[in-house]
């Protein structure tokens, strides 16, 4: 990959130039030639494009949102990456739902669940759905977030309710990739 020092007179270059695209990457304008595709798309290439194009809507979304944009060019300045880079990799990086603690909950007397998710650019949103053992909803609701973790304090469960409960979780981040785990529960 070469990379292009360029004259005062000429202070940015970008696009496409006679097989030549010229790009901004990390602070500096790089040369690549035009790739050429002779062999049609495998299922995995085909995915990931699809993938792409819709980081790259999401992209054009914090364009239009000032205090998005701001958010994701003071994430990529360390990195020297633009607001645009840094929205595509968070959209390609799903949360995780590391852990959930049940030490201050049981279901006859209710009480607090702390749940671990992860992103590397933060989680936006942490919902909980408490269901017994027929699948039926007992309680759903937003968590919020503390100094360290995400919490939920659910009440106690009917005393009719099939044992034995379970929690869903399911984090967001900004772009909307959501994951989804489920915790048994006494």
């Amino acid at each position: 990959m070469a990379r292009a020092r360029l004259n005062p007179a000429l202070t940015s270059i970008n696009g496409n130039v006679d097989g030549y695209v010229y790009r901004h990457y990390r602070g500096r304008t790089v040369i690549q030639r035009k790739p050429v595709f002779t062999q049609p798309w495998s299922e995995a290439q085909a995915k990931t494009r699809t993938t792409f194009a819709g980081g790259s809507a999401f992209a054009a979304k914090v364009k239009a949102d000032p205090e998005l944009r701001a958010f994701y060019t003071q994430a990529g300045k360390r990195q020297k990456l633009n607001y645009r880079q840094m929205a595509i990799r968070d959209y390609f990086n799903p949360p995780t739902v590391d852990g959930l603690e049940t030490y201050r909950y049981s279901p006859a007397k209710g009480g607090e669940l702390r749940v671990d998710a992860t992103d590397a650019l933060g989680v936006a949103r942490v919902r909980y759905e408490l269901r017994d053992a027929t699948g039926a909803q007992l309680a759903a609701g937003d968590a919020t977030l503390g100094d360290v973790a995400w919490s939920c304090t659910l009440a106690p469960a009917p005393a009719t309710a099939a044992r034995p409960f379970a929690i869903l979780i399911t984090a967001e981040d900004r772009p909307g990739n959501a994951t989804s785990r489920t915790f048994p529960l006494g």
